[in-house]
């Protein structure tokens, strides 16, 4: 179990990795999900994510809206 923990991690530090070589990438959101969580799991901030996606209200998101990571 721990050994799939570990290659997941991995798996997610070297995806990021590669949006950050992109400059961007794309978040669908999912139910639940919040700007600030999303921003948080790609290393942004909300105000950059907001800006980025045109959003005037970060607390309002859209489950299914596809966002431009920055």
């Amino acid at each position: 179990m721990r050994a799939h923990r570990t290659i997941a991690a991995t798996a997610a530090v070297v995806t990021l990795a590669f949006l950050s070589l992109l400059g961007t990438g794309h978040h669908t959101v999912r139910r639940g999900e919040t700007l600030a969580g999303i921003a948080s799991r790609y290393g942004t901030t909300t105000a950059a994510l907001a800006k980025a996606n045109g959003i005037a209200n970060p607390d309002r998101i859209i489950a299914g809206a596809r966002l431009a990571i920055p």
